[in-house]
């Protein structure tokens, strides 16, 4: 199974963001949207702290002095 890039739950969830500021949606369906807009959002985060953790490494190894 592949996992989502970023750029992908971010489409995702801005499709969902515009369904429901349009009104879409009916009432569960809009629960259902908000449910997986959550989710959508949660993996977004976990993206970006797994990129912050990578430049962070990046940048410790390359301030680290030659032997």
């Amino acid at each position: 199974m592949n996992t989502p890039t970023f750029e992908e739950n971010l489409k995702a969830l801005e499709s969902l963001v515009g369904q429901l500021e349009r009104n879409e949606l009916p009432l569960q369906e809009a629960l259902q949207a908000y449910a997986k807009g959550t989710d959508l959002i949660g993996a977004c985060q976990q993206l970006l702290a797994n990129a912050e953790t990578t430049v962070q490494e990046i940048a410790v190894r390359a301030n680290k002095p030659t032997a």
